[in-house]
């Protein structure tokens, strides 16, 4: 297969296997058949197949207007690339993300190589289980994963929990939150995965974290997937992102913040005023964003009920966390006045309300 000018081509492990991008296209080319798993939308299961598109859909298109169509979509793609008749026969996914945005990680441990292709955003970040309001096409995680040899139909599927798992610890190690809840996300409603293999050598039965193989995937695809989702234009969580980004992905956006605040008569009521102490603190303290993160995380704790039982009651503890931090003996008496009425988790309530008081009376940390 000849490559048209102005196509970009990267080497993946096997021989005669090319990744290739060209303007809004990804694809993955062999000059041998592939054998293919995967959950791609356009000829996914089990094919044989010489091309695996990722395509990104262009700005025009609507959810609805690709809804009605994505194979007119994907076909025009892979015709766009020119590769002949001996093609006819490929694999397909699309996407929102920005697939100039890839990542390519490749590994090898003896005869036995992977490479991983990874587009993404996390615009619709998700945690699998929850509540999920409407299947957006925006911030799709789309994987290929290429084996240079020989695992079982069985040992290939298997791989895709592999697969999963690695993605998942990709995004946790991100702190990529979801969309529609705010606790940690799992992946996006959308993503898609694509495992092909060579074929070469000896059968390779397991694919699991433990195994040679699911080693080599687990890696390449945690990496792959970090790199894709840290520097995505569109839906990207940069590592290093400020406190005031995350806890917007929270759902602890700024003006909630400020706005429930208000509501305590010893902050005198003043969301303005609040709004601008708040926001000079998390800009320029770094101590107080410190002691926010960690109200945060204490919060998580008790919602997801993970919290030991020496713990004992979240308000009652997180009241004294609140004492602590304001260094006063009152501290207590002057949270329960008024904070019942404020909606934020209650650590994050206590520490904000003992913090600005001090701010307020002219008093430090």
């Amino acid at each position: 297969m000849s490559l048209g000018e102005g196509m970009k081509q990267f080497d993946l492990v096997g021989k005669s296997i090319r990744l290739i991008f060209e303007e809004n296209i990804l694809a993955v080319l062999s000059d041998s058949s592939l054998t293919v798993v995967s959950s791609a939308f356009y000829n996914g299961g089990i094919k044989k197949t010489k091309v695996i598109i990722n395509a990104q859909v262009p700005e025009q298109y609507n959810d609805e207007h690709l809804h009605q169509d994505p194979e007119r979509f994907i076909q025009k793609c892979f015709h766009s690339l020119k590769l002949g008749d001996s093609a006819d026969d490929f694999v397909g996914m699309i996407t929102f993300a920005v697939v100039g945005a890839f990542s390519l990680v490749s590994m090898r441990q003896g005869d036995l190589a992977v490479s991983v292709v990874a587009t993404g955003g996390c615009t619709h970040g998700e945690s699998a289980g929850e509540k999920i309001d409407a299947q957006p096409a925006t911030g799709t995680i789309n994987l290929i994963i290429v084996i240079d040899g020989n695992p079982t139909e069985t040992c290939m599927v298997s791989s895709v929990i592999t697969i999963t798992e690695a993605k998942s610890a990709a995004l946790q190690e991100l702190d990529v939150r979801s969309l529609y809840s705010g606790n940690q996300a799992t992946g996006t409603p959308t993503d898609a995965v694509v495992v092909a293999k060579t074929g070469r050598g000896s059968e390779i039965v397991y694919s699991g974290p433990a195994s040679p193989l699911g080693q080599l995937i687990a890696c390449c695809t945690k990496q792959a997937v970090k790199e894709a989702i840290a520097k995505a234009p569109i839906g990207g969580y940069p590592l290093g992102r400020p406190f005031k980004k995350r806890l917007e992905e929270r759902h602890l956006a700024f003006g909630k913040l400020s706005a429930e605040l208000a509501k305590v008569d010893c902050l005198g009521k003043d969301e303005k005023g609040i709004a601008k102490e708040l926001n000079r603190l998390l800009d320029e303290d770094p101590v107080f964003s410190s002691w926010l993160f960690l109200a945060a995380e204490l919060s998580d704790e008790f919602e997801q009920k993970r919290n030991p039982w020496q713990f004992g009651d979240a308000k009652d503890l997180a009241l004294k966390f609140g004492k602590l931090l304001s260094g006063q003996e009152g501290a207590e008496k002057m949270c329960l006045q008024d904070s019942d009425c404020v909606d934020l988790p209650v650590f994050i309530k206590y520490t904000l309300i003992a913090i600005l008081k001090n701010r307020f009376s002219g008093k430090k940390n």
